[in-house]
């Protein structure tokens, strides 16, 4: 993949493939897609329809010209008017486009959902406009698809877009209108300023606001700053929000109640100025360190109640497993569940960035964890997969974000079966012959990406000391050089062919460490997790 440098029009994600079009060129551009328009602030239901939109027509270029792309170009990009998705190609265009559309519409209204044939009746069904121009009528030789989305309904706050919000907020409250301005004029430059001649119209604007900092006169009328502090502090954040008395009263900071107010600081008036900032940054400073500290503990108490892992031994099999969190970002779960025939093994990936998502990740598990129980039982990995897409599908929360799945059942006798849900592929590798270690083509759509999602379970078996790799795609997606997915799966596949005659603590170390120096940046959790077939009922 490289990254194209056109700058014509306002782009925001440009990527063309020079090689043939394979499955895995869906998942991992869907993910980018996902995480590009996220990054603009691109509403989730707008950015549901391109994802699906692209996805599908992906796979009809994968499926169905009768010359196949090799050369492909995906763009997203604003106009004046629209967000648009552009996929340009140079497959052997599709000439009877719109009876295909027509058809594929009608079989979405009679709800004859099949593996093929509805691909364009989705986009017809998600986007009010979409186009094609055939590379015989194009410019550039290129089969062109643009969806649109109108600009005006496509991100949240449009007219907040280019506003600066980089600033710390800070409430000023004083009933003396030129000791007011005075401050507010000291401040404006470097701070969003909200001023309030009483107690009471800050109280009110508090929810809504939200401000990292308050600055209140003491002596003011009807509600004075000892009364605004405490009814304050019986609103969410208010005791959490830095609060400084201003006052020219020095005997006031003398009284043991104002002290058990909770403030950060007493002020005398007049201020000067470079004291004023000293205070604010300080106090701004001191809350931030106070705030990073609470979540990046929360995100660590979630991390280690999620923590992948797996008994050492299960039923024949041992398992060896390496995992590192992220300190913010979605989260990586193993759930495990043996019976008399064999065992079930869940590897699932919540994507993400920051606190809420590590709070997903943590309910989701538990979401899972129930369906688990309820379908535990089952040895067909893909029915397992498919209960929990429609599930998903059917959760307009749970519907909202990327989750990936790969589900696995094992038995005694070194028979194994695999389905994946947007997961990345998990590797075969042979102890007696290194040429027959192999990706698993176990490929299947997202999670809840449609309301019919099928999948396919793969039967593999493995002799005495075979292994079956399985990961999250935090190991080969280093966030700081997208480009590099393909390449750190090849990297991955050659690693995983040598040092075969290690033990599997060992073998499992060795691919760690040396897929972590491929990584320059983790902000994505990362587990791999490896199974050998020993023959050992333990």
């Amino acid at each position: 993949m490289t990254l194209l440098t056109d700058t014509t029009k306002d782009y925001i994600m440009q990527y063309e493939i020079e090689e043939s079009l394979e499955k895995d060129h869906i998942v991992s551009l869907r993910r980018k897609i996902e995480i590009a328009l996220s990054h603009q602030r691109v509403l989730p239901d707008i950015r549901q329809k391109f994802c699906l939109s692209f996805a599908e027509i992906f796979s009809n270029l994968i499926a169905h010209p009768k010359e196949k792309p090799n050369k492909i170009k995906v763009e997203i990009y604003k106009t004046s008017k629209n967000l648009t998705l552009l996929i340009k190609d140079n497959s052997s265009p599709f000439i009877d486009f719109q009876d295909k559309m027509t058809e594929s519409i009608q079989t979405m209204e009679y709800d004859k959902f099949s593996l093929s044939g509805r691909g364009l009746g989705l986009i017809h069904k998600q986007h009010s406009e979409y186009r094609y121009i055939p590379k015989t009528q194009s410019d550039d030789q290129y089969n062109h698809f643009y969806t649109y989305e109108a600009l005006e309904n496509a991100f949240q706050n449009p007219a907040d877009q280019n506003e600066q919000t980089n600033q710390s907020k800070i409430f000023i409250i004083d009933d003396d209108y030129i000791y007011l301005e005075m401050i507010k004029a000291i401040l404006e430059d470097n701070y969003q300023i909200c001023t309030f001649l009483s107690g009471k119209d800050a109280l009110e604007a508090f929810p809504k606001e939200r401000p990292d900092l308050i600055i209140s006169d003491f002596n003011m009328p009807n509600m004075n700053g000892a009364q605004l502090r405490t009814a304050l502090s019986k609103l969410e954040s208010g005791n959490a929000t830095p609060f400084i008395f201003l006052s020219g009263n020095k005997d006031i900071a003398k009284e043991h109640y104002i002290n058990q107010l909770g403030i950060d600081d007493f002020i005398y008036k007049p201020v000067e100025k470079e004291y004023l900032y000293r205070i604010i940054i300080r106090s701004i400073a001191r809350s931030s360190q106070i705030k990073k500290a609470i979540s990046g503990q929360v995100g660590r108490d979630i991390t280690t109640m999620l923590k992948p892992s797996l008994p050492k031994n299960i039923k024949g099999w041992k398992t060896c497993v390496k995992t590192r969190a992220a300190d913010h970002g979605g989260g990586d779960f193993i759930l495990q569940a043996t019976q008399n025939q064999g065992c079930t093994i869940v590897l699932s990936d919540v994507m993400g960035h920051g606190l809420p998502a590590k709070f997903l990740a943590y309910a989701y598990a538990g979401y899972l964890r129930s369906l688990f129980r309820l379908y535990s039982t089952e040895q067909d990995p893909s029915a397992f997969l498919q209960t929990l897409s429609t599930a998903v599908h059917d959760d307009e929360f749970l519907d909202q974000h990327i989750i990936t799945c790969l589900s696995l059942w094992i038995e005694p006798n070194g028979q194994a079966k695999v389905a994946c849900a947007g997961h990345p592929w998990p590797v075969y590798v042979s102890r007696k012959e290194a040429h027959d270690t192999h990706y698993i083509n176990a490929s299947g759509p997202l999670i809840g990406l449609t309301p019919k999602s099928k999948y396919k379970s793969v039967d593999v078996t493995l002799e005495q000391g075979d292994r079956l790799i399985i990961y999250t795609d935090g190991l080969v997606e280093d966030k700081s050089s997208p480009g590099d997915y393909n390449i750190n799966q090849e990297k991955l596949l050659s690693y995983a062919q040598e040092k075969t005659d290690l033990t599997l603590s060992k073998y499992t170390e060795y691919i760690w460490n040396k897929m972590m120096k491929n990584i320059d940046v983790v902000n994505d959790d990362i587990t791999l997790a490896i199974l050998e077939y020993s023959n050992e009922e333990q």
